[in-house]
């Protein structure tokens, strides 16, 4: 009877035990990226963000399905949810279609149905950050589901003294509420909620049926979907604290966040203020993402990386027309690319450290050298390639215990397949054996999946919805060539929505010390704070003096249009940035 031939993984098992396998077999490495390489949706971050901040842990199993779901005991619907508030004493509808409007309301301001539809029936996934109570719905239902992005989040707007803005003078209190009012974030969305008997109960934060008439229509119905919640999801594990490896960049993304809290929370209403929040997220993710990644790349390169290296941003062109233009969206879309194939690259990179932590792990003499894997995995990473490029007293043993793996590998996978590519990458002397073997436990994983999974990440961060106010990329579909076959693919550009813009405008004017920037200055801004490039060509990428003159007068008109520039004249100190939102003085003046 012929032999039944082993998965992959068994067959990796074999060779290199189920131990090392199981931490191998994964498409990330914590201290290059915080988050988890898929898919996630920036719009669900601020409800999770409210239960960390308020309770310093991941939130675990709540009680909304329970409270809501039908008798068969299904999804949560918004026809289930409005079924129940018809019958709260606090809230009156008229009539038999005060249900139906009232179900149409939750989609609209609370609840997000399945593919955003507007069917009452459809199961609800998440919850909108209408309120601080939406911190009580466990919505999505699995917190993986968000890919550990809240928690990265939280790490970099709580990063240790000495190493963030977020310790600066004036900086907000992000963490720590035992009383909400204590907290920058959540105090602004908490309206009408005070926090009684013992802070850590999970029924602690109650709201105050006589201070409702201070909110909004949404703003009320959320705080009683919560109240029929009945507490907070239970408290689950504590967060890793780890920031990602392009720490500059998560320390201006924790400045970027606070100086919309400092300046904005008092002046705007709460859903501008909510979608400036979600900009200022979708912008540090797409940064953090290709900071990191890029500077993984340098460092296994040989690279040697200084800190202020650790702030250089992966520059990408803006197409300011947002499309308009065929040439703008033409070079944006080639300036795209190379982000993209950069995180295709990610899977191999990180597949080599994890195996360098793990033969590190694993040795006597080395283990104990191997600095922290969190927060700041930095120095990690700089002494596994130190072990990879034979500049460490333990590299020859790494590299002969790797070359002993290969081995037993290509033996292993002989005997499945004698005719396998992989046996002539896992030969090829000429390159490093932790590097060969990555390339093929990476293959044997599947290649394709996982430069997927880093493809999800990066899109999710860009977003191309054109109804998110975060939205930073543009997404079409076009034909390309291969081998000459001709396939269909999505290809995206960098475009900034007018939501984005109203953001990074605030952001900048916030951030002046004479609340004053020019036109010339914004656009300075956008390169050295992001990589945005308008005006200048990004390294790398040719780009004519007349095309970056169309682009920076595209981008002036809109912002002239959006009320966010003014100038008397077409000299360049007289394009200022101008705010939509300002202080008023105790005379009702503007002021700042």
């Amino acid at each position: 009877m012929a032999r039944q031939a082993m998965s992959d993984r068994q067959l990796a098992t074999d060779v290199l035990s189920a131990s090392a396998v199981r931490r191998l077999w994964t498409v990330n490495y914590a201290p290059v990226l915080a988050v988890q390489p898929q898919d996630f949706a920036v719009g669900t971050m601020l409800p999770a963000l409210f239960y960390l901040f308020r309770w310093g842990v991941r939130r675990g199993r709540g009680r909304f399905a329970p409270a809501f779901s039908s008798g068969d005991g299904g999804p949560v619907r918004a026809e289930d949810v409005a079924a129940k508030l018809v019958q709260h004493p606090a809230i009156r509808v008229d009539g038999p279609a005060g249900p139906a409007i009232l179900g149409d309301m939750v989609l609209a301001h609370c609840l997000e149905a399945r593919k955003r539809s507007a069917a009452r029936a459809e199961p609800i996934i998440r919850a909108y950050p209408t309120h601080y109570l939406a911190s009580w719905l466990d919505l999505p239902v699995k917190y993986s589901n968000l890919r550990y992005v809240p928690d990265a989040l939280a790490a970099a707007l709580a990063q240790a003294p000495g190493h963030s803005p977020s310790h600066a003078p004036g900086a907000p209190r992000l963490f720590g509420a035992e009383a909400l009012q204590d907290n920058a974030l959540l105090r602004v969305f908490a309206g009408a909620v005070e926090t009684r008997g013992r802070p850590s109960a999970l029924t602690a934060d109650q709201f105050r049926d006589e201070a409702a008439d201070a909110l909004s229509a949404e703003q009320v119905v959320m705080a009683r979907i919560a109240g029929l919640v009945g507490e907070a999801p239970v408290a689950a594990e504590a967060i890793s604290g780890q920031w990602p490896l392009a720490a500059g960049a998560a320390q201006e993304f924790a400045a970027d966040f606070q100086t919309v809290l400092i300046n904005g929370a008092d002046i705007m209403p709460l859903t501008v203020l909510t979608d400036m929040l979600e900009c200022s997220i979708a912008i540090g993710l797409a940064v953090m993402v290709l900071a990191s990644t890029a500077l993984a790349r340098n460092i296994l390169n040989g690279g040697a990386v200084s800190p202020p290296e650790r702030s250089d941003k992966w520059p990408l062109f803006v197409d300011a027309s947002m499309g308009g233009q065929y040439r703008l969206r033409e070079l944006a879309e080639e300036s795209m690319q190379g982000a993209y194939r950069l995180v295709r690259r990610a899977p191999l990179d990180l597949m080599v450290l994890r195996i360098l932590d793990e033969m590190a792990g694993v040795d006597e003499a080395l283990s104990d050298e191997l600095p922290p894997e969190a927060p700041d995995g930095f120095d990690r990473v700089r002494l596994l390639v130190d072990v990879l490029q034979s500049r460490h007293a333990r590299s020859a043993t790494i590299r002969e215990r790797a070359a002993v793996q290969c081995n037993q590998l290509a033996r292993a996978i002989r005997e499945q397949d004698s005719a396998s590519e992989l046996l002539d990458l896992l030969r090829d002397g000429a390159v490093h054996p932790v590097q060969r073997l990555a390339e093929v436990l990476v293959r044997m994983m599947g290649r394709v999946s996982q430069e997927g999974h880093f493809v999800k990440l990066l899109s999710s961060a860009l977003t191309a919805d054109e109804a998110a106010p975060y939205r930073l990329a543009a997404q079409r579909r076009a034909r390309e060539s291969r081998g000459g076959v001709q396939r269909s693919t999505e290809v995206r550009s960098l475009v900034l929505s007018n939501g984005v813009l109203d953001y990074v405008v605030h952001r900048h004017l916030w951030s002046s010390p004479h609340r004053s920037v020019s036109y010339r200055e914004f656009l300075a801004g956008l390169r050295e704070r992001y990589g945005f490039f308008v005006d200048a060509a990004p390294p790398g990428q040719p780009i004519s003096a007349e095309v970056l003159r169309q682009n920076r007068s595209a981008l002036e008109r809109r912002l002239r249009d959006l009320g966010l520039l003014t100038g008397v004249n077409d000299a360049e100190s007289m394009k200022l940035l101008h705010p939509r939102f300002r202080r008023l003085d105790a005379a009702g003046t503007a002021v700042g």
